[in-house]
């Protein structure tokens, strides 16, 4: 169960957010993790708006964040 809690409370940036990228995101929130999402296709970003994650470039910083997942 540790392995499960060291994503409590952390930062992950996701970049990509295709089919990999949503799961991993929607994963590493169950875990409790808070998550920043950016993709560069406009058509994704609109469709994960409602997913309820960070949606914002900005958060791909490495000093921002605990974890960057690159996602293709």
């Amino acid at each position: 169960m540790a392995t499960l809690r060291k994503y409590q409370n952390k930062r992950i940036a996701i970049y990509g957010m295709g089919l990999t990228g949503c799961s991993a995101a929607r994963v590493l929130k169950k875990l409790g993790a808070k998550i920043f999402c950016w993709d560069d296709n406009e058509q994704v970003r609109k469709k994960i708006e409602n997913f309820n994650f960070s949606l914002n470039k900005f958060w791909l910083n490495e000093n921002l964040v605990d974890n960057i997942v690159i996602s293709p």
